[in-house]
């Protein structure tokens, strides 16, 4: 944590971390508005009622699967995401391959819950990672770094 606190560099990208999950996250809400929508219009329309009521539980798991679908995909395929391509920020290996699909899985399963994302940044923060590094970018050896470097 000392880290964090003392070095300004550090202090930078993990606020632009935070600002392009904010992006990705508002992309997937809004994505995720537009499905519940169709249901609700589809469902009170086909049944004449709102029958769309009893699939609310639904929502914030759809939103959690698509979340982690949509890191695990682009980053996998792009390097990043586009909240991250915002902010110029990409994701690398720590050992120089090519990001495959598992070690893309893996850095991204902790955003299918919001406490296991937060237990991740935390465990980023009090152990033995390179700089910048959530507990599971340790674990893929991936971290985020500015784009431009």
């Amino acid at each position: 944590m000392d880290r964090v606190l003392k070095d300004p560099k550090l202090q930078e990208l993990w606020i632009r971390r935070v600002i392009a999950f904010v992006i990705d996250a508002i992309i997937i809400g809004l994505a995720v508005g537009i499905l519940y929508a169709l249901l609700f219009f589809s469902t009170a329309f086909a049944f004449n009622s709102f029958g769309f009521l009893e699939f609310g539980f639904l929502f914030p798991g759809l939103t959690s699967v698509l979340l982690f679908f949509y890191f695990t995909l682009l980053d996998f395929v792009n390097g990043r995401t586009f909240g991250k391509m915002v902010l110029e920020l990409r994701v690398i290996t720590t050992d120089g391959t090519k990001l495959d699909l598992a070690r893309s899985f893996l850095r991204n399963v902790s955003k299918l819950y919001w406490l296991l994302l937060v237990l991740d940044i935390i465990g980023g923060f009090v152990t033995q990672v390179e700089p910048g590094q959530k507990y599971s970018d340790h674990l893929a050896r991936t971290n985020v770094t500015t784009a431009r470097s």
